[in-house]
């Protein structure tokens, strides 16, 4: 891109992509340096695998096994809420329940959320401006509802908090989409390719590896965070990473801090992954990929969306690491917590036949869908703090064998209560972090100590001496310090306070 891979035939002034497209005709912004360009190629390479990774995920299972557009169809003319007109569609769970003729009739009859998801009308899984009506889609691309101007796609970032998901628009014209309409299947096939992990050639995930050579992208959701923490976890042993990170923490400390392993093993135990039943204690593990059954609230609920990213980990970039634990180790946390709070205020308004109470997610577990699957409002909600389903069809009781795996959404309100505080695992991590801050922190605080008792000592005495606030100079015994000079009193020209002995300090 940059124009630097050469060979015997190429010019000695090779143009690179940014010479040629970065101009006024073609309203493209080429980085001049390396150091710009790294950044957007991870803004683009970020957004592009978070999003066809959730559009695969979708496709791959049908209807019946997980509620998924493996049959529902997508192309030009196909309806996306049971219309001509591309209004927006509150469902992402297809209408059409007939397995026999889903693919006939969705799409026609039948809304289709896989058209409205490529053409941004799926409620949900859009961007937090359209959701506030601040922003339109217009020909493809996200602009001001009174503007024309196109939103840049790096401003998706602040339209919520650090810690959310907001998705750039999928920017799929209806008109321009295939004549004859098809099914997410295809979709699945193509998109296995781009970002499965055993490639060899050009995909999404290869182009990742490059650019963790390069440098590293910080984790920002609560799913990104939720990925890192995992995997590094899962890595530690096995790669050496658990002991450089602790001869960084003594390189910081020197004599300090001693207590490295203790930090590293509650790192470790909070993503440890437990074979067997989790009776004991609630891990990150117990949310993503559990297989116990008993007690049955662990499961396979949690998928990050950039789980290709941060399931690397290199002891190269131990220093790095450190950093994101202690400083991102309680946004996690916090984002976990406010994923449940959020969760329990869902309420089920989909299904007007099987309508649920209000605060059904709550305390109370009224949820009354027969899976978490099949609750349409927690896909959405997943997706919005950058996850999706680890295993649908295992959730949803359609995995194989293993109908034990079917979960409900109190199973799951429970386990996110149980990692987040009845665990106490964050605790006894985050207490290990404000001890190694702290440790780091203490000479810094003697020194300011110091240095505010100097300073008040310095200016009191500057404050009492001279100005005798505490009339210590009136009650001296020697004569001197009562001797008044004979001019003051015989002159009838008034002298200057500081030639007066009495007041001159």
């Amino acid at each position: 891109m940059q124009g630097t891979i050469c060979d015997n035939t190429t010019p000695k002034s090779p143009k690179g992509f940014h010479d040629i497209y970065s101009n006024t005709a073609f309203n493209f912004e080429y980085p001049t340096t390396a150091n710009a360009l790294f950044p957007v190629l991870w803004d683009i390479v970020y957004f592009l695998l978070t999003q066809l990774y959730f559009l695969k995920r979708q496709c791959k299972f049908d209807l019946g096994n997980a509620c998924g557009w493996y049959y529902c169809k997508y192309g030009k003319g196909i309806n996306t809420n049971g219309t001509a007109d591309a209004t927006s569609l509150k469902s992402w769970i297809c209408q059409q329940t007939d397995a026999a003729d889903h693919t006939s009739n969705c799409g026609s009859t039948k809304p289709s959320p896989l058209q409205a998801f490529l053409c941004d009308c799926l409620t949900g899984f859009r961007c937090q401006y359209i959701e506030d009506n601040k922003c339109q889609i217009q020909n493809g691309q996200l602009v001001p509802t009174n503007g024309v101007t196109p939103v840049p796609y790096s401003d998706h970032v602040s339209h919520r908090q650090f810690h959310l998901y907001c998705p750039v628009p999928m920017g799929f014209n209806k008109e321009l989409l295939p004549q004859n309409g098809r099914t997410g299947n295809y979709l699945k096939e193509i998109l296995d390719y781009f970002t499965q992990k055993d490639r060899d050639s050009v995909s999404c995930y290869n182009i990742t590896l490059c650019l963790l050579i390069v440098c590293k992208r910080t984790p920002r959701t609560v799913g990104d965070l939720f990925a890192f923490f995992l995997y590094l976890d899962e890595n530690m042993e096995t790669d050496g990473v658990d002991t450089e990170i602790q001869q960084k923490m003594n390189d910081f400390t020197v004599v300090c801090y001693t207590e490295s392993q203790t930090f590293t093993n509650a790192l470790n135990k909070l993503g440890e992954d437990h074979p067997d039943d989790h009776n004991d204690v609630a891990t990150l593990h117990t949310l993503r990929d559990s297989e116990c059954t008993t007690p049955r609230t662990c499961g396979k609920y949690l998928d990050p969306l950039s789980f290709v990213i941060y399931c690397n980990v290199s002891v190269a970039f131990a220093e790095t690491y450190l950093k994101w634990i202690i400083y991102l180790a309680e946004v996690l946390y916090d984002g976990l917590k406010q994923l449940q709070k959020d969760f329990q205020k869902r309420k089920c308004d989909h299904d007007k036949q099987n309508k649920c109470p209000d605060g059904c997610h709550g305390e109370k577990d009224k949820c009354l869908c027969p899976t978490i699957v099949q609750c349409a409002e927690v896909l959405p909600l997943f997706f919005k703090f950058g996850f999706t389903f680890s295993m649908a069809d295992a959730l949803n009781g359609k995995y194989k064998s293993k109908p034990d795996w079917l979960r409900q959404c109190k199973g799951f309100s429970t386990q996110l209560q149980n990692v987040i505080i009845n665990g106490g695992l964050f605790k006894i991590l985050l207490d290990e972090i404000n001890k190694f801050l702290t440790c780091i922190r203490k000479p810094f605080l003697y020194y300011l100590l110091t240095f505010w008792l100097i300073a008040i000592l310095y200016f009191s005495y500057g404050l009492t001496i001279p100005l005798d606030l505490l009339h210590i100079r009136s009650h001296l015994r020697p004569a001197l310090s009562h001797q008044i000079s004979v001019l003051a009193l015989l002159s009838h020209k008034a002298m200057a306070p500081t030639k007066v002995g009495y007041f001159t300090p």
